[in-house]
């Protein structure tokens, strides 16, 4: 009834999200064991696509796709490959994310009938409007004293 058509959505796209989170590490830790200069292929075009759909379908990914990049950028510096870092990861990363966050604009500008960004959004929502503290709230140190516990 109409109640899965208003509940559904939400499911599916946090299962995507999770399957696109899970696809990142994997296809990840095997490119991890190859060489530096596969990081010029289309695979890691195809990471960096993957991680800019999973942001744009849920912001929060946002915080499990810079902690990927920041490590791949580690690994790319040890290497000593300074040229990687910027052409292999930087400069395609902000290209397939500016298109991936375009073409969701222009979605959502079609679906809402006026300019939006469903991410500044989100953003004003949770941390200005502090609107999260209506689905519960914890102290900052929350996640360390408990939140860690909690997940391990």
């Amino acid at each position: 009834g109409w109640f899965q058509l208003y509940a559904l959505p939400r499911t599916f796209s946090s299962s995507l999200e999770a399957v696109l989170a899970a696809w990142i590490v994997e296809r990840s830790i095997s490119s991890t064991s190859s060489s530096v200069a596969k990081w010029q292929t289309r695979q890691t075009r195809w990471l960096l696509l993957l991680g800019s759909l999973q942001v744009a379908l849920r912001p929060t990914a946002a915080g499990f796709w810079l902690s990927w990049a920041i490590y791949k950028m580690y690994v790319l510096l040890q290497c000593g490959d300074l040229h990687g870092v910027f052409s292999g990861l930087l400069a395609p990363g902000l290209l397939i994310s500016g298109v991936v966050l375009s073409f969701s604009t222009l979605l959502d500008c079609l679906y809402y009938g006026r300019f939006t960004l469903v991410p500044l959004n989100f953003l004003r929502f949770n941390l200005l409007a502090d609107g999260s503290a209506l689905y519960g709230s914890h102290p900052w140190h929350w996640y360390f004293t408990e939140g860690l516990a909690v997940t391990l």
